[in-house]
């Protein structure tokens, strides 16, 4: 585990600022659905249920009569086929961008989750959540990806999550759950979490 002084989550921006003697014990990003083909298990779902509409869309329009000629309904097939693919290829495109957007950090003191879109993407804002691990309970969840999530329960909706200067303004009701999505090393950083809750209390 890395230990620093200092934490830059985002290389163009400011530097996230850090209270006096706080230390960063841990930073890390998504290590699975970072990729096109890497959708999680929602997702793949998704994929699924339009790749199955496809296909009953083709035996409807092949397979039944109707005033349409044959060359009509093919080309029916095809233009809703294209479509569903491009709506399959948009969410994972969507997914993508959103995984590699995210970055992590861990300190002794808050849990820290940054969204940092990408340049192309530079007309969405920047936000950071900082969380207060003495408000926190770290649950460790597997996946089929062979990666693991930290889920970091809060208090309560907007208890303890303040806004630091990349953020925007919160919603009104924050979710009670957050969370390190898809890592490779999440029982440590749970271990890491429990560790600095001990050492505060």
């Amino acid at each position: 585990m890395q230990r620093l002084t200092e934490i830059t989550l985002d290389p163009n921006g400011p530097d996230v600022p850090l209270a006096p003697g706080e230390r960063v014990l841990w930073t890390g990003q998504p290590a699975y659905g970072t990729g096109f083909f890497q959708p999680p298990h929602r997702e793949t779902t998704w994929h699924i249920l339009l790749f199955l509409c496809a296909i009953a869309a083709w035996a409807a329009l092949l397979g039944g009569g109707g005033s349409f000629a044959q060359p009509e309904r093919i080309g029916a097939a095809v233009i809703l086929s294209v479509c569903l693919v491009a709506l399959s290829s948009v969410t994972a495109s969507n997914r993508q961008a959103g995984m590699r957007s995210l970055r992590y950090a861990l300190t002794e003191r808050r849990a820290l989750i940054a969204h940092i879109p990408a340049a192309w993407l530079g007309g969405r804002r920047r936000t950071l959540l900082s969380v207060p691990l003495p408000r926190i309970a770290a649950e460790v969840r597997l996946h089929r990806s062979g990666t693991a999530s930290v889920r970091l329960t809060t208090a309560s909706h907007r208890e303890g999550i303040t806004r630091l200067p990349l953020a925007v303004p919160m919603p009104e009701r924050a979710p009670e759950h957050i969370a390190f999505l898809h890592l490779t090393d999440a029982d440590d950083v749970a271990r890491l979490i429990r560790s600095a809750q001990n050492s505060d209390s």
